[in-house]
């Protein structure tokens, strides 16, 4: 195999010499474009395109015959074959005279694709840094942009819930508003009420106006109604007096100091804010100094949030002279309420707060609830919403209240949403608060008249 470079000034001027040399069985083994170089005496000389041929050492420029054959494939320029090799091209008839013009244009197109399309050299790492830079600031950019409108929708939503929120509750108070309505409408057309024969019927009536659940004391009144005799019935205060009593009946009192002891007793007092929960400790303090002198009564706080509470509270300790003592920890009320066992009383105050709070909740179990020797009251405002009652019971229930204060019942004239929250709770009423002054406005509960408030005496 014979195999000679041919130089040209195109490609259609370097085949004919490679026939005019090698003869029409010649095969293109490959063929790439030569650029312009300095010459002699500082000259360029032109470019041009260099082909390699090949030929059968026994072929020759006049050999006769050709045989037909598919037309060879020119060759890579690394060497690297794209079709089988050159000896079985050449031994299948691969020659310029099949080929003839078509394959003088194949090599022209090829060349000159080639010659437009240089070959790909490696960029520097400097030159593609300058690329990417600009891409990676253009996604910190997005990135941000994308975290915004995150912030943005979840702001949004929030904004969405808070006033669905709004509405939710909103609806709530109207249901409430209809189920009063509804049970106050039933206390008077229903047969039970409607069948009850005057004064009971419209003593029921007025029990309703007051917030009564009458379904609580519907058994009662029927029975009265079957065991009154006529006579008893024409006399009014005497089925009050009855109707009183099936009331009575409902619910239970418990005075908090009524027993002595070898230790003092120690009451925690919680609720919501704004009840009243550190004046009427004050007035519990105050109306045990006035009875007993030589008592030894001691206050205690967990109340650190709220602004001026402590300063609250140390003003009721200096009007009644007794030590006032803060606990920020489950651990330090412990050791301060066993410091104190040789007291009489020891009063302990409690934060006030939002009872859907579960973060407040969580502290107020945490403080009080491991404690065997605290008795836990639940402090209530007489103007509370009858929702709001059911509500307040079931979040400080988690606490194990043992009995129930009512204060402010000298701002409302309806005491039936508190007979029927403290029906329905099952724990005994302890004191009733009327005002602000200390200690004059605390009353010891009693079932009598608490009743007689509830049905507006």
């Amino acid at each position: 195999m014979l195999l000679r470079t041919f130089t040209a000034a195109d490609v259609p001027s370097a085949v004919r010499q490679i026939r005019e040399t090698l003869g029409p069985e010649a095969v293109i083994v490959s063929t790439r474009p030569v650029k312009a170089r300095r010459g002699a005496f500082g000259l360029f000389s032109s470019g041009g395109v260099e082909i390699t041929a090949a030929i059968e050492p026994d072929a020759g420029p006049g050999r006769e015959g050709t045989r037909d054959a598919p037309v060879p494939k020119i060759l890579r320029r690394d060497g690297a074959e794209r079709t089988p090799s050159l000896e079985s091209a050449a031994r299948r008839g691969n020659t310029l005279a099949v080929v003839g013009d078509d394959l003088d244009e194949e090599i022209a197109r090829t060349a000159a694709a080639r010659e437009e399309t240089p070959e790909p050299r490696p960029e520097p790492r400097e030159r593609v840094m300058f690329y990417i830079k600009p891409i990676r600031e253009e996604l910190r950019t997005l990135t941000t942009e994308i975290e915004s409108l995150k912030q943005e929708t979840r702001s949004r939503q929030m904004r969405t819930l808070e006033s669905n929120s709004g509405f939710t509750r909103m609806r709530s108070e109207i249901a409430e508003l209809r189920y009063l309505v509804g049970r106050m409408s039933e206390a008077v057309v229903d047969p039970a009420s409607t069948s009850l024969p005057d004064p009971l019927r419209s003593i029921a009536m007025q029990l309703a106006d007051a917030g009564v659940d009458l379904t609580l004391i519907a058994g009662g009144l029927q029975r009265l109604a079957q065991t009154l005799t006529p006579d008893q019935l024409s006399q009014e205060a005497y089925v009050r007096e009855c109707v009183l009593a099936e009331l009575m009946r409902l619910v239970a009192v418990s005075a908090p100091l009524e027993s002595g002891g070898q230790r003092a007793r120690v009451l925690a007092l919680v609720g919501p804010t704004g009840v009243g929960k550190t004046t009427t400790a004050a007035k519990i303090a105050g109306q045990l100094l006035l009875e007993r002198r030589e008592a030894r009564v001691a206050f205690l706080t967990l109340d650190t949030y709220r602004i001026g509470a402590l300063d609250h509270l140390r003003h009721y300790g200096e009007m009644l002279g007794l030590p006032v003592h803060v606990a920020t920890n489950a651990a330090e009320l412990d050791r301060l309420v066993r410091a104190h066992l040789d007291h009489d009383l020891v009063l302990v105050d409690t934060t006030g707060g939002n009872p859907k709070d579960d973060r407040l909740m969580g502290e107020l179990h945490a403080f009080i609830s491991p404690n065997p020797l605290i008795e836990t009251h639940l402090c209530v405002s007489a103007t509370t919403k009858p929702r709001d009652l059911r509500d307040i019971h079931e979040r400080f229930s988690s606490l194990a209240i043992e009995k129930m204060i009512f204060t402010k019942i000298d701002e409302t004239n309806c005491g039936g949403s508190l007979f029927n929250f403290l029906t329905l709770s099952g724990k005994p009423l302890t004191y009733l608060t009327n005002g602000q002054q200390v200690p004059e406005d605390l009353r010891v509960a009693t079932r009598d008249g608490f009743c007689r408030w509830v049905m507006g005496e």
